[in-house]
């Protein structure tokens, strides 16, 4: 709910937050492009051996690639335009409230909670919401794109990914499941650490006074380790998201080279055919990968939120 309240802020902002889907959109179409032509050149250079046609359509590949590359560099620059905007909003809110508060709330509330708000849990949600406008709308879009594209190239084909797609998004889960409670501990950690600077910085004069400087430093270093240990624990989950991912993609590659080069060997396909559809399920895998980092990123931004 936290989140999507901060979301509510690109409100403001909508004249530069409809921009970077709109150019998405641009750099998707032209991505689909890419491997079927490559997979035509393949198909032409081989079997037709037509020098001309080859040449045309490398120039038409090299076309399609600069115009999604600009298309990307388009929606990446707005998305950024707009998630720091919102961050500027946040951190002056946050630093105004904080200026408002009672006494009674002042005593209760920890100075190294509001530099974390500020600092720290503003620049999480600004990443989360600049992945938001652009890969959370690029990648499904870009899924689909490159799942009609191999259903029409080879349904046969095309059934490894109905193997692919739910595993991956039940490891997903899983993870997200269990590194939550981790990445909360993380915060928590976080502030206690700036909270502890604080006091001590601001009574430093009292610190040296009582000659308890050896115990600051240790209970300083006490809070440093808790740290590192809960947040090596969090990422030690979130990290099985790559070999994972890199299972899932190498399975499907394997599968569709076998089961793809006995149907060339019986002259039922193409081997241009075969490098397209590599080429999409690239693109989907990648796609799979960017949504899977961006779900990896809701404990975090849920934590700091």
């Amino acid at each position: 709910m936290k989140l999507l309240k901060i979301m509510g802020y690109l409100k403001r902002y909508w004249y530069v937050a409809i921009l970077p889907p709109l150019f998405m959109l641009g750099e998707v179409y032209f991505l689909l492009l890419i491997p079927k032509t490559s997979g035509n050149i393949i198909v032409v250079g081989i079997t037709d051996q037509n020098l001309p046609k080859v040449i045309e359509m490398s120039l038409m590949m090299l076309l399609f690639t600069t115009l999604s590359v600009v298309f990307g560099y388009l929606s990446q620059y707005f998305s950024n335009v707009a998630s720091n905007e919102v961050a500027n909003d946040l951190r002056i809110e946050t630093f105004t409230k904080s200026l408002n508060m009672s006494f009674t709330n002042l005593d209760e509330f920890q100075v190294g909670k509001v530099i974390t708000r500020v600092t720290s849990d503003t620049n999480i949600i600004r990443m989360m919401i600049r992945t938001i406008l652009r890969t959370f709308l690029r990648a499904p879009i870009l899924i689909f794109g490159a799942i009609f594209m191999v259903v029409t190239l080879s349904p046969k084909l095309a059934i490894t990914l109905l193997v692919a797609i739910p595993f991956m998004f039940i490891a997903n889960y899983i993870i997200i499941k269990k590194s939550f409670p981790k990445f909360r501990l993380v915060q928590e950690k976080l502030e206690n650490i700036n909270t502890f600077t604080q006091e001590n910085l601001e009574n430093i004069r009292v610190v040296k006074a009582f000659n308890r400087k050896e115990y600051v430093i240790d209970k300083f270093d006490e809070y440093i380790n808790e740290l590192q240990d809960t947040t090596i624990k969090a990422n030690i989950i979130t990290s099985l998201n790559s070999p994972i991912f890199q299972f899932v993609t190498n399975f499907c590659v394997v599968a569709v080279i076998y089961i793809g080069g006995l149907d060339v060997i019986a002259e039922k396909y193409n081997a241009g055919n075969i490098i397209a559809f590599l080429g999409y399920l690239s693109q989907i895998m990648m796609a799979l990968n960017l949504i899977s980092g961006l779900i990896l990123e809701f404990p975090r931004a849920g934590a700091s939120a």
